[in-house]
């Protein structure tokens, strides 16, 4: 998935201690199971499930310094990149209890458990 961004770029990028990239690997949280709590751009997106996954987080995680820079720097959220990601854990299994736009998933939303 491209979004605008060189491999060359990321690797710079990395190097000035922005971001840590893996384009082999990529980052993954393994063995996560019920409840988790991701967020983009500060929106929050729980993932459920009673079953055990890893969570593919893609090649590119920004460092603290990185999302502090994003921040001040203006950076914006790109929805169809969110929905894509968010499409994808869904594919593999995960549920997304929120702020998805279920209409276009589903006629309901999952409800979390309790």
């Amino acid at each position: 998935m491209s979004h605008g961004i060189s491999f060359d770029q990321l690797l710079h990028l990395d190097s000035l201690g922005l971001l840590t990239f893996s384009p082999d690997s990529g980052y993954m949280r393994t063995g996560v199971s019920g409840v988790v709590l991701v967020s983009y751009y500060g929106q929050p997106i729980l993932l459920h499930d009673t079953k055990e996954h890893d969570i593919d987080l893609g090649n590119v995680l920004l460092t603290d310094v990185g999302e502090q820079l994003a921040r001040i720097a203006g950076g914006e959220p790109h929805v169809a990149y969110q929905e894509s990601v968010v499409d994808l854990w869904t594919k593999r299994g995960l549920r997304p209890a929120s702020p998805v736009d279920w209409e276009a998933r589903s006629s309901a939303p999952p409800t979390p458990p309790a």
